[in-house]
């Protein structure tokens, strides 16, 4: 058996997963949250290259109407590795409300891809090995 590059990316995804999944109970037990999955941020409609927890809501609040321990966190971060993972809020609300039809046409067609990908729930397999 070859020794590859160091598999130093492939280490930082099983981190990753590992962090994501010890975080989840606490994502799922927030109020509004419906889907955790591992992807990468969006930021302002682009997808970057940075991973993230996508934390999926029925509705996104303002902070100043959630308590403290209601908020979904700006990122998870486990001390003993080290490992950090930004998490991105998402809504993916059944509401019909005006606010929900504009983001849905500001998707370009990756974006409606990734949507379409994540609510197929693809991200079960993260707790495969749990």
């Amino acid at each position: 058996h070859h020794h590859g590059p160091p598999a130093a990316t492939h280490n930082m995804a099983q981190q990753e997963l590992k962090l994501m999944s010890t975080e989840m109970p606490k994502l799922f037990g927030l109020p509004n949250v419906t889907g955790v999955v591992l992807g990468k941020k969006t930021v302002k409609g682009a997808v970057t290259a940075d991973t993230a927890v996508i934390v999926y809501v029925s509705k996104k609040l303002p902070k100043d109407q959630l308590s403290a321990g209601a908020c979904v966190p700006d990122k998870l971060v486990d001390a003993a590795s080290g490992t950090a993972l930004l998490t991105d809020v998402v809504e993916r609300g059944g509401a019909s409300g005006a606010k929900g039809v504009s983001a849905d046409e500001g998707l370009g067609a990756r974006g409606d891809l990734t949507l379409k990908h994540a609510a197929a729930d693809v991200d079960m397999s993260a707790f495969d090995d749990l």
